[in-house]
């Protein structure tokens, strides 16, 4: 793969997985490019995610409070063990 003054060759262990990932490139490159291709917040390259965007189950925590009462929390929340 080859862009501008940079080329990177990639390795895969069958043309299957080859296959996957140009259709994964292609795929990619048919999409519109607003949310990579402008500047996002602390110089980041991808678009900013978090828990309301993507679902993700990941959290950031600044103190030892707020960690352990998220943890409680989900603890009380559970349903089984």
């Amino acid at each position: 793969v080859s862009c501008g003054t940079r080329t990177l060759k990639l390795r895969t262990s069958n043309k299957a997985k080859v296959h996957d990932w140009v259709v994964s490139v292609n795929d990619a490159a048919l999409r519109p490019p607003e949310g990579w291709c402008y500047p996002h917040r602390f110089g980041a390259f991808a678009p900013l995610r978090g828990l309301n965007e993507d679902g993700s189950q990941a959290q950031w925590f600044i103190d030892g409070k707020a960690a352990f009462e998220a943890i409680a929390s989900s603890i009380e929340g559970a349903k089984s063990e």
